[in-house]
């Protein structure tokens, strides 16, 4: 007689995570140490004074402006597909076409070094990507984590994961990161080393003369190393530049000024009036003077250029008066980003002709009245009747 043996049906699943799983793991490790980079994680630990990860400071626009970071750092090994950083120079500025980087680490040895899995807001610093710039000075690459994913080639023949993704974006200079970039310039870091931060030198920042002066412009601060504000200013100012070449004079003026102008027998202009004003008096005629007051001693058919109407207005003195013979309409053309500033960030103050001293720029609340409320009247009468038939309604019920 043969004894029936049974044998346990095999599976690679197991409810519990045994040596299948951790054989995986340890191979799934081992080809990160290998063929993998050592990147600098910098902890995101909360923003101000609030130590919860989870606290968004501004809940309209969905940001933390203070972030604060761990003083540790945590050297973990990643895999990632290089990829080149092309500028997109199609519209004014300068836009990075491809700044994303997807790494790969492995989960549970982030975990055990960390505490805890890589979160949107941690910094990824590349110190294989270190640059040294003209003037000697080591930059490195920082990158953001904007959100992270268990890793779909991470799940081994187990059916769980060994590898957690995250997508992470080039880190600007910015408020949130300061913390950061403020380590790294000090050599309070173990990647800053004191030589740097970012990408992009040079920066954008304030600038102290010799006299204590403050101003703007760039520089090679490693604070503002990641700043490209400079960068964009250099691009948009150029196009500016150019834009003002190409763009020469108003579109409305027409240039006629080899003509000669007919004048009457007093010396005046027949034309009162011609598109191509330019502000200089016709035929070659001097000016008696430029400003924004008709001078006193002006004589009968001398011109004068009046500086504040907008456009610039030429005048003839003409007897007892002074007559507009055209406006300058050779306006240089002007980007509509200067206009928008000059009025909305309008600090200019004018004094009225009673000394009152007021701003130029005023709520519109005072410079609307409230509309007239055209059925007060209306409203008053109806009201009355009202209170008339509540009234008669309170003495019929007292009758009863």
């Amino acid at each position: 007689m043969v004894k029936e043996i049974s044998v346990p049906r095999l599976t690679l699943w197991n409810p519990n995570k045994g040596k299948d799983y951790e054989f995986a793991d340890r191979v799934s490790a081992e080809n990160l140490h290998i063929g993998g980079v050592g990147l600098l994680v910098h902890k995101y630990i909360g923003s101000g004074t609030s130590t919860d990860i989870t606290e968004i400071q501004d809940l309209l626009f969905l940001e933390n402006r203070d972030m604060k970071y761990d003083d540790t750092l945590y050297e973990l090994r990643a895999h990632y597909t290089p990829e080149d950083i092309e500028y997109d120079l199609s519209q004014f500025g300068i836009f990075l076409s491809n700044d994303t980087i997807r790494f790969t680490f492995h989960y549970n040895e982030m975990i055990h070094m960390m505490g805890r899995k890589l979160i949107s807001g941690d910094v990824i610093e590349m110190p294989n990507q270190r640059d040294t710039v003209a003037d000697g000075t080591a930059i490195n690459a920082y990158y953001v984590v904007q959100d992270s994913l268990y890793a779909a080639p991470g799940y081994s023949v187990t059916w769980r994961p060994h590898l957690w993704k995250v997508r992470a974006k080039q880190m600007p200079s910015s408020a949130e990161y300061q913390d950061i970039i403020d380590k790294a310039s000090t050599g309070d870091t173990a990647g800053g080393e004191g030589d740097g931060t970012g990408l992009m030198p040079p920066g954008y920042g304030d600038n102290v003369t010799a006299d204590g002066d403050s101003g703007f412009g760039c520089d090679h601060a490693i604070n503002d190393a990641l700043d490209r504000y400079c960068d964009i200013l250099d691009i948009t100012d150029a196009n500016v530049v150019e834009a003002a070449e190409n763009v020469f004079y108003d579109p409305k003026f027409l240039e006629n000024p080899h003509l000669w102008v007919t004048m009457s027998k007093e010396g005046h202009p027949m034309l009162e009036y011609w598109v191509s004003g330019d502000g200089v008096p016709p035929n070659g005629q001097p000016l008696a003077g430029v400003g924004i007051a008709f001078p006193t001693d002006m004589k009968d058919g001398e011109y004068f250029l009046r500086t504040d109407y907008t456009p610039d207005r030429l005048f003839q003195k003409q007897g007892n008066t002074f007559k507009k013979i055209e406006d300058d309409l050779r306006r240089w053309w002007t980007p509509t980003n200067v206009q928008l500033d000059g009025y909305i960030n309008n600090i200019n103050r004018t004094t009225l002709d009673d000394g009152t001293v007021i701003r130029e720029k005023q709520a519109i609340s005072k410079a609307v009245s409230a509309k007239t409320d055209l059925y007060a009247a209306d409203k008053a009468a109806k009201t009355k009747e009202a209170a008339k038939q509540s009234d008669i309604a309170k003495r019929l019920d007292g009758a009863k």
